[in-house]
């Protein structure tokens, strides 16, 4: 499955909006592509946006990435 993340990034703050499909069994995948950037660009806060992000994604597998 395919899919994009745009950056954004405002002093120590990131914007990642997230579009396409992707299990999210595999969402560790994605999970490295925004570590990158975040450790890269010393990120201390984020924001992930997944309206355009096909599939089905609620609050506890948000929360549970984020730990």
């Amino acid at each position: 499955m395919k899919y994009k993340i745009d950056y954004k990034i405002w002093d120590d703050f990131l914007h990642v909006e997230l579009a396409g499909s992707y299990p999210l069994d595999r969402f560790v995948e994605i999970q490295k592509d925004m570590d990158e950037v975040i450790d890269s660009n010393n990120i201390e806060r984020i924001l992930v946006d997944l309206r355009k992000f096909e599939g089905r994604f609620g609050v506890f597998d948000g929360l549970k990435e984020v730990e």
